[in-house]
C-alpha cells in the first residue's frame, strides 16, 4: 500500500469512527491549559518569537558557513563529525562507527531525524541490540507501533491498551496506574545503561560558535545514556544548527513551553566533547552524524526554505483541525503536523508525500502558534502549486478545467439553475469529497442574481 492509500485509509477510519478526536481532544485541551499558563513567563511574547524566528532565519540562510564553523569548532574539542547526504549514508556511517568499536548493546533516545532514517530497526536487522530508553518509544517498539506526534509519539494510545505489556508485581492492568506502568518501563531499561557500550541520540540544537550540541528533556534518559558507554553518537539534521550558544536563551524556553507548556524543560544538557583524562564519566568518543537528505533541496527554494526554521516544538499539530481529526499517524512522517507536511515531499519524495499538501483547511491555525513565525499554510500553498505544474494532467483534465474556465468567467453560465452547477461540481469532486460524507448542495441562486433581485437590477 503506497503512502497515499495509507492515508486516504486512516482518514476514512478516522472520520467514520471519530475514534482519534475523542481521545486527542482531551490530551490536546490539557497541552492548551499547560500552554496559556506557560506563555506567561514572557513579558513580551511577540518580540521572543521574532527573535527566535532572526535566529533560525540567519542560521539557514547562512547554513554553509555555520556548518563549517561546527565542524572545526567541534574538532577541537574531540568531536568527529560525519556528513550524510542521504539517510542510507548516515545507516552507513553509523553501521561502521559501531563495528569499528565493537559495540554490540545500544541505549537510544528519541529522535525524530532517526525515526526518519529507520535507524533501530536497520540496527537490529544487522544484529545489534536496540533498547528504546525513552518510555513513549519504548511502548511503540514493545507494540511494533510508529509515533503519532513529534514530542508525545505515543500520544495515540491509551493507559488500558500498554499496561498489560507492563504489568507490576500482582497487578491488573484495570487496576495499575500510569506512575506504576512508567517505573515498570524504567526498571526494564535501568540495566541497559550498564551493559551498552554506544548511546545514540539525536539533538535540538547544533551550536557553531562553540561547537557544541545542545539536548533539552523531561525523562533523564539522554543524560543517563551518556553516563556509562564509551561511544556516543549523534544524529542531526543539518537545519539543526544555530550561530551562538547565547541564542539558546531564547529558544530553549520557547520549545519548553510550545512544546509542552512548561517555563523551561526539566533537563537541558550542552555536549561539548568526549570526557577529558581527569573525569570519570561520559563517552571517550563523541561523533555527529550530519544529515542532508533533502534539505538541501528545500534551501534551494525561495519560499519553503523558511520551513527549516522549524524548531520541532510540536505546537502546529496541536491545534490543526486535520490533525485532531484524523490523528498522526495517518501522515506516515516522524514530524506528523502541518510543517511536516510543507516538508516531507522535498525530504521523502514528492511522488510519495504530495498529499499531504492537501490535506489541510488552510484555516492558519499553525501561523498564529509558531513560536519562529513560519507562514505555514502559505507554504502549503507554494507546495501545491509547485505540484500542479509538474502535474500532466491528460487531454481530459485539461479539457474538463478549460471548460470550468470559460464557465466561471462567464455570468450568464455561472447564473443557470443549481441542477447544471450541482452536475458539474460533482462530476469534478464528488470521487475527492469521499463516501463517507454528504455532498454539499449547490445553492438555487447566486449571489449575484439575490444581489440584482434585492437591489432591483436586472
Amino acid at each position: 500500500m503506497g503512502k497515499r492509500e495509507h492515508f486516504n485509509t486512516n482518514v476514512i477510519s478516522a472520520v467514520a469512527t471519530n475514534s482519534n478526536a475523542t481521545l486527542l481532544g482531551k490530551h490536546l485541551d490539557k497541552y492548551a491549559q499547560n500552554f496559556a499558563t506557560g506563555k506567561q513567563q514572557f513579558s513580551n511574547l511577540e518580540l521572543a518569537r521574532k527573535r527566535a524566528e532572526h535566529i533560525r532565519v540567519k542560521a539557514i540562510e547562512n547554513l554553509d558557513k555555520y556548518l563549517l564553523e561546527f565542524e572545526s569548532n567541534s574538532g577541537r574539542h574531540g568531536i568527529k563529525v560525519l556528513w550524510a547526504p542521504e539517510k542510507q549514508d548516515a545507516l552507513n556511517e553509523i553501521e561502521e562507527v559501531l563495528k569499528n568499536h565493537r559495540v554490540k548493546q545500544i541505549v537510544k533516545t528519541k529522535s525524530s531525524v532517526a525515526e526518519e532514517i529507520g535507524l533501530r530497526k536497520n540496527l537490529e536487522q544487522k544484529g545489534f541490540e536496540v533498547t528504546e530508553t525513552d518510555v513513549a518509544d519504548h511502548i511503540l517498539k514493545t507494540t511494533n507501533d510508529t509515533p503519532s506526534h513529534v514530542i508525545i509519539p505515543a500520544l495515540h494510545k491509551k493507559h488500558s491498551d500498554i499496561a498489560t505489556s507492563y504489568l507490576v508485581d500482582n497487578a491488573e492492568s484495570e487496576t495499575q496506574t500510569i506512575e506504576q506502568t512508567v517505573e515498570k518501563i524504567a526498571t526494564n531499561t535501568r540495566s541497559k545503561y550498564f551493559n551498552a557500550q554506544a548511546a545514540i541520540t539525536g539533538c535540538n540544537f547544533l551550536i557553531a560558535d562553540p561547537g557544541s550540541i545542545a539536548l533539552t528533556e523531561n525523562e533523564g534518559n539522554i543524560l543517563f545514556s551518556l553516563g556509562v558507554p564509551d561511544i556516543h553518537i549523534i544524529v542531526a539534521s543539518i537545519d539543526k544548527i544555530i550561530p551562538s550558544i547565547t541564542d539558546l536563551e531564547t529558544l530553549w524556553p520557547l520549545l519548553a513551553t510550545y512544546g509542552t507548556g512548561q517555563k523551561i524543560t526539566s533537563y537541558n544538557t550542552i555536549i561539548n566533547g568526549p570526557r577529558s583524562g581527569k573525569e570519570q564519566d561520559g563517552p571517550k568518543e563523541v561523533y555527529v552524524i550530519l544529515l542532508d537528505n533533502g534539505r538541501s533541496e528545500v534551501i534551494a527554494k525561495n519560499e519553503q526554505r523558511k520551513a527549516l526554521t522549524c524548531i520541532k516544538c510540536g505546537a502546529c499539530a496541536n491545534v490543526c483541525p486535520v490533525f485532531k481529526t484524523i490523528g498522526g499517524q495517518a501522515y506516515g512522517l516522524p514530524n506528523p503536523s502541518p510543517i511536516g507536511a510543507v516538508t516531507a515531499q522535498h525530504t521523502h519524495g514528492r511522488e510519495e508525500f504530495k498529499h499531504l499538501s492537501e490535506a489541510s483547511t488552510l484555516c492558519g491555525k499553525c501561523d498564529t502558534v509558531c513560536p519562529v513565525n513560519i507562514d505555514i499554510h502559505n507554504l502549503l500553498i507554494e507546495n501545491r502549486n509547485e505540484n500542479k505544474e509538474a502535474e500532466n494532467n491528460g487531454f481530459f483534465d485539461n479539457y474538463l478545467w478549460k471548460v470550468m474556465k470559460g464557465a466561471m468567467l462567464n455570468r450568464k453560465k455561472m447564473n443557470r439553475g443549481e441542477t447544471f452547477k450541482s452536475l458539474i461540481i460533482k462530476s469534478s469532486y464528488k470521487k475527492d469529497w469521499g463516501e463517507k460524507r454528504e455532498f454539499p448542495a449547490t445553492a438555487k441562486k447566486s449571489f449575484n442574481q439575490l444581489w440584482r433581485e434585492q437591489n432591483n437590477e436586472k
